[in-house]
């Protein structure tokens, strides 16, 4: 029962899989705009952090030309998704280049094993969603993310796919710094 509710409260939002350019300020440097999925906006000092995309590259567009706007003078776009489905993962595309993926190892392997029944799936529910996916397929990732202690550092897989990363760049906390010293 619990998950046919959960089934049907979740049935309008994938509805309307576009997200808008309207946020919401959840605290002094994180904003949401509220859709399908959810989307975080974490502005730091010198970066921001964006959580999931939207579905296809048009809602990660739309995502990243919200981030900047809200932050016009950082110089770093990160991106991370909570999970591998197309609604939170598969608007990577639509970032400009340069953003830093981070992607845990885990995901990015999930991504590769389902990932392209995901999109196929996503785009069997409408119109709208196979649009919205048009042309897109996941490819063996060049970068992922693995944790471990202080040290996360970023390691080399193979061609560029729906990742964009810097292979040797150390990806830690201060890169989002809300602090204004360095």
């Amino acid at each position: 029962m619990l998950a046919a509710l959960a089934a049907t409260s979740a049935l309008p939002q994938m509805s309307q899989p576009m997200i808008s350019e309207n946020t919401t300020k959840t605290s002094d440097h994180v904003f949401a705009i509220m859709g399908f999925p959810n989307t975080a906006i974490v502005v730091g000092s010198h970066a921001t952090l964006v959580v999931d995309t939207g579905l296809g590259p048009k809602n990660g567009a739309t995502a990243a030309r919200v981030a900047a706007k809200l932050a016009p003078n950082n110089s770093k776009l990160f991106l991370t998704t909570t999970h591998f489905h197309p609604e939170h993962a598969a608007g990577e595309p639509g970032f400009p280049p340069g953003t830093i993926l981070i992607r845990d190892a885990v995901q990015q392997q999930e991504m590769e094993k389902h990932g392209q029944e995901m999109i196929d799936m996503f785009s069997q529910r409408s119109q709208q969603n196979k649009d919205l996916l048009r042309e897109l397929c996941i490819a063996p990732a060049r970068c992922d993310f693995r944790s471990g202690g202080d040290d996360r550092s970023w390691r080399g897989h193979g061609p560029p796919a729906l990742v964009s990363a810097e292979p040797t760049r150390k990806a830690t906390s201060s890169h989002l710094s809300s602090r204004t010293a360095r």
